[in-house]
């Protein structure tokens, strides 16, 4: 995995450039010249204090924070793609990743996929900053072998064991443990602000959106990615943190297993309900409809990896489906039974006060059967009305367990909405 690095990539922008591969692209010509009318003639000025510099025009390059900055440069590298089926380029603005298979140690179609990258970024006006890229070779066999150094430009690639891409640390081995360990030292980092504001008795509402904001939004950075396939000893550092803001604030927060939980089954959604994506050719139904089907794997590693386990999670929603479709249709046919037999109880009182006023005292062995018979039907009553009730909690338990009703009631925050 080559890690990419470019240097100042927004301010190497050539609107020109960018206005033809626009055009390509099949872009309204109206909507092409207010782009390139917004990118050239820019005035741009310095000030420090009451000192202001001359102003100078720019017509190069995207403006620094500006929302439209990350797309542009996106349309700018579109038709920066793969030559060979054995390597894949991951790009994420203007983060780039190289990702090669090397099979039968021939290294010939990643090394001259990265040399046509250089090509390609030269003829692109985009410089690659070569002190700043990182090489990562990811080899479980048991006997390794010795790669040469990537060269770029006439300069070597530093080759590391761990880098740290999007806010996420990778290493070699594919272990989470030191992405775990920087978030959770990260996060110990800011329960001193949590303790300075209990010592200022800060009420409990603000101390939980503080942590929402400032440590739990730490600790599920990217928590589908990793947090299957982390070891216990991890998972129990990151859930410490959790406990010790618990009683920092006084209250109870979710768990960081619900959390991950509730995050895989929304983003599994996202891309089983979307053609588009990359990997929505793994969520491929069984010719039933009903379930997916299953992936195999060999190793541990690839059974805990965010693909497999999204599977697994939504054929698990699939089977909470089917029983609470099962727990429903019982539910109709107890309710239709008992409203029947309300009905019939209802006739029958009103039949045995007819014929008790008809009758007075003759036939009193006929109207002691009916009585029997009257309170044999009342006590049917009274239990499928306690059965009726049990069910019904059996279904709002699993309607809380279920996480398939998020296709309907949408996001779910914390553990009392979604009671």
């Amino acid at each position: 995995m080559l890690f990419i690095d470019f240097s100042s990539a927004f301010n190497t922008i050539i609107p020109q450039q960018l206005f033809h591969k626009l055009v390509q692209l099949g872009l309204n010509t109206s909507l092409c010249n207010w782009l390139l009318d917004f990118l050239t003639g820019r005035p741009q000025a310095v000030r420090v204090g009451s000192n202001t510099s001359s102003t100078i025009t720019l017509n190069t390059g995207a403006p620094q924070g500006c929302v439209l900055s990350p797309l542009l440069f996106t349309l700018l590298t579109h038709d920066c793609t793969p030559s060979h089926n054995s390597n894949l380029f991951i790009k994420f603005a203007d983060d780039t990743t190289v990702v090669g298979l090397i099979s039968n140690r021939d290294e010939t179609n990643y090394r001259s996929e990265v040399s046509r990258l250089a090509g390609w970024c030269s003829d692109n006006n985009l410089s690659l900053n070569v002190e700043k890229m990182k090489e990562i070779v990811v080899d479980f066999r048991r006997v390794h072998t010795q790669q040469a150094p990537l060269t770029i430009n006439g300069a070597s690639v530093e080759r590391v064991s761990s880098t740290k891409f999007l806010g996420v640390h990778i290493t070699e081995d594919l272990s989470w443990t030191e992405n775990t360990a920087a978030l959770a030292k990260k996060a110990q980092q800011r329960l001193y602000f949590l303790h300075k504001l209990r010592r200022a008795r800060a009420p409990a509402p603000i101390m939980c959106t503080f942590y929402r904001g400032t440590i739990e939004s730490i600790l599920t950075s990217c928590i589908i990615v990793w947090y299957g396939a982390c070891n216990a000893s991890c998972r129990k550092t990151l859930q410490c943190i959790v406990r010790a803001v618990e009683k920092i604030i006084g209250v109870s927060l979710p768990f960081l297993q619900d959390i991950y939980g509730t995050s895989l089954t929304r983003k599994a959604l996202c891309i089983a309900g979307d053609p588009t994506h990359p990997t929505h050719s793994f969520f491929s139904l069984l010719p039933s409809g009903r379930r997916l089907r299953s992936l195999q794997a060999r190793t541990s590693r690839l059974k805990d990896s965010f693909i497999h386990q999204a599977v697994r999670k939504l054929n698990s929603i699939s089977l909470n489906k089917e029983l609470l479709s099962e727990i429903s249709d019982t539910l109709i046919r107890l309710n239709k039974l008992l409203c029947t037999t309300i009905i019939i109880s209802a006739l029958f009182t009103l039949l045995v006060c007819i014929l008790s006023t008809m009758c007075r005292f003759t036939h009193l062995s006929f109207l002691h059967d009916l009585f029997v018979l009257y309170i044999l039907l009342s006590v049917f009553n009274v239990l499928l009305l306690v059965l009726s009730v049990c069910t019904k909690g059996l279904r709002v338990t699993q309607f809380q367990f279920s996480v398939c009703m998020y296709c309907t009631c949408g996001r779910i925050d914390n553990k009392a909405d979604f009671t």
